[in-house]
């Protein structure tokens, strides 16, 4: 295989985990939107789950905020370090 066709099958491999990365990022980043929205507005199942686990409400605050920040950090890009499990060698997606 030449060099031009190695490289084009490379990048094609490339970016089929950029998308993978990017999806799955995705997913967990809007599962964690929505759930610290739904902390920070205090639905009424929200509330009785964490009520029923013995925690008080106010720690849905907490949560939501926590939450929202933690999907701010997965989707905001050129920055690694906020990323858990990220070396600055990996941050090359």
């Amino acid at each position: 295989m030449r060099r031009e066709q190695q490289k084009f099958v490379n990048n094609k491999n490339l970016s089929k985990r950029a998308i993978g990365y990017w999806a799955a990022t995705g997913l967990v980043a809007a599962e964690l939107i929505v759930g610290g929205i739904w902390d920070l507005i205090g639905l009424p199942f929200v509330v009785e789950t964490v009520t029923h686990l013995g925690y008080p409400v106010y720690v849905l605050n907490i949560l939501g905020v926590w939450k929202l920040l933690g999907a701010a950090a997965l989707l905001a890009p050129r920055f690694p370090r906020l990323k858990s499990g990220h070396t600055p060698a990996q941050s090359s997606i």
